[in-house]
């Protein structure tokens, strides 16, 4: 009889997923093809079959429900959560069956896990975030632009609330001493104010560089965001390639530099974060080892190994000569084998 998990993410069944999200199913799948001859959908037939929702996934209801489904059916072993949204209504949904995490920001400090090392109760898998990876993406942005004196920031208002991320940045700008100009983005309309705060500062207070944090907001918005900010001459840095990833770019992984071709768009000048397609696949490794009767408790949840450095070629020629000259001799030195320092998490702030 064929093993089956169920998927929580941005794919429902029998409707065509957005690129992005479709890719990073196929990497999950092709992660599972280590581990089992055959993949496929529920009816397939296949060794593993995987069920998705029959409806969009939007509310912490929507989750609730679906998990709750899932953890009612005898048929479902585990449940592979690819979104962290997803994570509490799940948690909340089933106590018992085994939840696998693909794409989680910080389990810890979100209190859905006691530790990484030992997660104790159902919930296992891989998170996105590391200690450092906002201090590399601002230094970043210090490199490309010299003498940079500020830097505005876009972030959701509810990151003020985080206890991790927001202070992470506040830290890095007084390292790097650099002046923060902070732009609340609650909804989308939020982007063309933010841009006309900045527009309306004195010469002397305007920032020189824009980072961009992670949040589906400014996902939603990132040609909008990307745009604008080539508008004013804004060297702007994202979370993740994604972030990027149009028009041509020069992608850094593992220390060899690429130039895979894509359609011409606009998106932002670097992305540096941790490959999340990696993580995907890394993720059929958990359900292999709970098929085979691991204990997700005491299944360490992994930070990311690999990582992406990406910038966008047009956005480079949009800036201007002196970026571009300085972008290729970032790459061939120091970013080029650059990763964040990961920090064991007792040794945590």
């Amino acid at each position: 009889m064929a093993a089956r998990i169920g998927y929580v993410g941005g794919i429902v069944q029998g409707i065509e997923p957005p690129r992005f999200t479709g890719d990073l199913v196929d990497d999950f799948k092709r992660g599972l093809g280590h581990y089992f001859d055959t993949v496929g959908d529920v009816g397939s037939g296949a060794d593993i079959e995987i069920q998705y929702p029959q409806f969009k996934l939007k509310t912490p209801d929507d989750f609730f429900n679906f998990v709750k489904q899932l953890d009612e059916d005898d048929q479902v072993a585990i449940v592979v959560l690819a979104i962290t949204r997803a994570v509490r209504p799940a948690m909340a949904a089933t106590r018992t069956k085994p939840l696998v995490m693909l794409n989680n920001s910080d389990p810890v400090r979100n209190g859905e896990v006691d530790s990484l090392e030992r997660p104790g109760g159902n919930l296992t898998g891989l998170t996105n975030r590391c200690v450092g990876m906002i201090e590399r993406r601002l230094e970043l942005l210090t490199d490309i632009v010299p003498g940079l004196a500020r830097v505005a920031v876009m972030y959701h208002p509810n990151l003020l609330n985080n206890p991790r991320e927001w202070p992470e940045v506040q830290h890095a700008a007084d390292v790097l001493q650099v002046a923060l100009v902070a732009l609340e983005i609650k909804t989308s309309a939020d982007v063309a104010i933010a841009f006309q705060v900045i527009d309306d500062l004195e010469e002397s207070e305007r920032p020189g560089a824009l980072l961009v944090l992670p949040d589906p907001i400014m996902e939603y918005n990132q040609e909008r965001i990307a745009a604008m900010a080539i508008e004013r001459r804004l060297p702007t840095a994202g979370a993740s390639a994604e972030f990027v990833d149009g028009g041509g770019v020069y992608r850094v992984k593992m220390g060899k530099p690429t130039v895979p071709q894509s359609d011409s768009e606009t998106y932002g000048l670097v992305g540096y974060g941790p490959d999340r397609h990696a993580l995907f696949r890394r993720g059929a490794y958990y359900v292999d080892r709970i098929l085979r009767g691991a204990n997700p408790a005491e299944l360490p949840i992994e930070q990311p190994t690999e990582f992406d450095f990406m910038v966008n070629r047009e956005t480079v020629e949009a800036l201007g000569q002196d970026i571009t000259d300085r972008i290729v001799e970032l790459i061939l030195s120091k970013w080029r084998d650059y990763p964040p320092k990961v920090v064991p998490e007792d040794a945590r702030t």
